[in-house]
């Protein structure tokens, strides 16, 4: 399956999306004017994803601000893993906040508890 790599901006996340070295990574600002247009490649390829998946996959989210259009996207993101998750496949999500960042983590907890997906919310260390 190809990769798929959108380069972060200032209002962009980069993400990267490669099955074949298991790199399932979002990170940056996410404050988007059009999310769904954004996002719409990025659910196409999970779509492609789940028909052969890798035995195992983590996605991680590193996210430095998320507005609210950007969250719904990112949920309809989330319910695909979950499906994933309840077709049999083992995805494990990963979700970095900077350590006084009670908003992002709190975004975090809420958008994850709703999907059926492991997870984990990790503090960054200020140095980090």
């Amino acid at each position: 399956m190809e990769k798929l790599k959108l380069e972060g901006s200032f209002q962009s996340p980069a993400i990267v999306l490669d099955s074949k070295i298991g790199v399932f990574d979002f990170r940056g600002i996410c404050f988007l004017t059009n999310a769904y247009e954004f996002f719409m490649p990025v659910l196409d390829w999970l779509d492609q994803y789940e028909k052969n998946p890798n035995p195992s996959s983590k996605f991680t989210f590193d996210f430095t601000y998320i507005n609210t259009a950007s969250q719904k996207m990112l949920f309809e993101l989330l319910k695909k893993l979950g499906k994933m998750v309840e077709n049999g496949h083992s995805v494990t999500i990963e979700w970095f906040y900077e350590e006084n960042d009670d908003d992002l983590k709190s975004l975090g907890d809420d958008l994850l508890c709703l999907v059926n997906v492991p997870y984990k919310i990790i503090s960054k260390d200020a140095d980090d």
